[in-house]
C-alpha cells in the first residue's frame, strides 16, 4: 500500500464511527506491520495492546526482526551476570521465566529471552482469522545450525534452539485451538551461501526445522569476480509436545 493510501486510511479512522470501523478493517487486514529491535519483542506487544482486541482480529501479517539472544551467566540465587567484561553487575530475572532456561538452582550460561514473547502470544489468543508472524534473522544466522556468512568464511553462531523452542511452545499453548489449525503461524526467514545451506540441509531438518520455501538469489559485490549464489530460506519450527501453560 502506498504512503498516500495509508495517510487517507488514517484520516478515515479519525472521522465518522461507521466509516472509521470499515477503514480499520482495510488498514489492518491488507497491510504488513513490521518491527525491528534485535531480540526485543516489547514494541510488537505494545502495538498489539494499543490497537485493541477488535483491530487485532483484523491482522493478517506481522514481521519482527530478531537477533541472537544475549548470553548471560545464571547464578545459584537466580540472578544473571553479563558475560561482557565491562559490565559485571548482577541483574535479577523478571517474574516471567522463559521455558528452557536453567533452573534457578543451577549455575551456567543461558540465553536470556524477552518475557514479552509470552505476552505477545497470549494477547493474540486463539480466536480470530489466520495470522502469519514472520521472524527475520540476519544473513548467516540460523538457530542450531552452522551457516556461512557472505559466502566467504564459515562461522558458528552460538544460537541454540532454546529460543525457537520457547516461541513454539508459547504459540501452541496460547494460539492453538483443539481440533483446529492454530490461529498463528510462525515462520523464520533468512539467507546464506547456497552451497553451505545445501550441505547443512539434513542438519536443518534434524534439529527441528521444517523447510517451507527456498529461493535462489545472486549477490553482486565489488570484491567478487562472479555473482555469489545465495539461498533465501523460510522455515517453521516443528510442533513440540508441551504441557499446559497458564
Amino acid at each position: 500500500m502506498k504512503d498516500t493510501q495509508v495517510t487517507t486510511l488514517l484520516s478515515l479512522l479519525r472521522c465518522h464511527r461507521t466509516v472509521a470501523s470499515e477503514a480499520a478493517v482495510t488498514f489492518y487486514k491488507f497491510n504488513t506491520f513490521s518491527f525491528a529491535g534485535d531480540h526485543n519483542w516489547s514494541p510488537l506487544y505494545m502495538f498489539l495492546q494499543m490497537i485493541g482486541e477488535k483491530n487485532r482480529g483484523h491482522l493478517r501479517d506481522l514481521v519482527l526482526h530478531i537477533d541472537r539472544p544475549e548470553q548471560v551467566r545464571q547464578h545459584l540465587d537466580g540472578t544473571y551476570t553479563s558475560l561482557e567484561p565491562w559490565y559485571s553487575s548482577r541483574v535479577c530475572p523478571s517474574d516471567e521465566v522463559p521455558l528452557g532456561q536453567l533452573s534457578p538452582a543451577v549455575e551456567g550460561i543461558v540465553e536470556r529471552l524477552d518475557p514479552a514473547i509470552k505476552a505477545c502470544f497470549r494477547i493474540l489468543g486463539r480466536s480470530g482469522p489466520p495470522l502469519t508472524l514472520t521472524l527475520t534473522i540476519d544473513r548467516g544466522y540460523l538457530p542450531g545450525v552452522w551457516l556461512q556468512l557472505a559466502g566467504e568464511h564459515s562461522y558458528y553462531f552460538d544460537w541454540s534452539m532454546v529460543g525457537p523452542d520457547t516461541i513454539e511452545r508459547f504459540r501452541q499453548a496460547f494460539t492453538n485451538t483443539s481440533g483446529q489449525a492454530s490461529r498463528v503461524d510462525v515462520l523464520w526467514k533468512g539467507d546464506c551461501h547456497k552451497k553451505d545451506f545445501a550441505r547443512q540441509m539434513e542438519l536443518v531438518q534434524r534439529v527441528g526445522w521444517e523447510i517451507v520455501d527456498l529461493k535462489e538469489a545472486e549477490e553482486n559485490h565489488y570484491n567478487y569476480t562472479h555473482p555469489r549464489q545465495r539461498t533465501i530460506f523460510i522455515l517453521r519450527r516443528k510442533s513440540l509436545e508441551i504441557a499446559s501453560l497458564n
